[in-house]
């Protein structure tokens, strides 16, 4: 814990959004406007929605009507073909964010933390169609840059929250 504080002091003092493995943040959405560091829980301005810097509200929960999926992905193409598009598939990612859909996208790691696992999409739809329509969609997959899979998520035991 006292590694965690102390992490929260420099993003404090820098104004930095870090967040700990307990789940500890720095947050001054009820603190009259002093910065203190809390769980996400405790306050509704983290807990199913954030706040973007020009005040866009970002979902990170599944409306009720909608369900997780997950994209894995691996390149099919080299590199330096994929790049373009790789950058195109942020911007969608954002803009996506950015209207109200709940989604998040990242590359997957080998043990070292070097890239090269592939990626993965991780968002919610109302239906398997929807989520297709949505992955096809993708400026990598609509551009033969990636093999991909898309699978339906259930949680089991525990819950996921975007961020």
């Amino acid at each position: 814990m006292w590694f965690c504080r102390l992490i929260f002091a420099i993003s404090l003092a820098a104004s930095l959004p870090i967040e700990c493995a307990e789940g500890f943040v720095p947050c001054d959405c009820d603190s009259g406007g002093s910065r203190t560091t809390t769980t996400r829980k405790q306050h509704l301005c983290c807990a199913g929605m954030q706040q973007q810097e020009d005040d866009k509200e970002i979902r990170s929960l599944p409306h009720e009507d909608e369900s997780w999926f997950v994209k894995t992905e691996q390149f099919c193409r080299p590199f330096p073909e994929v790049k373009p598009h790789l950058e195109a598939h942020r911007e969608w990612v954002a803009k996506l964010r950015a209207e109200g859909s709940c989604i998040t996208s990242g590359y997957r790691v080998d043990a070292e933390g070097k890239p090269g696992g592939g990626g993965l999409v991780f968002f919610a739809a109302r239906n398997y169609d929807e989520a297709e329509a949505l992955v096809r969609r993708d400026p990598l997959v609509a551009n033969g840059c990636v093999d991909w899979r898309l699978n339906g998520w259930i949680a089991e035991v525990g819950e996921v929250q975007l961020r």
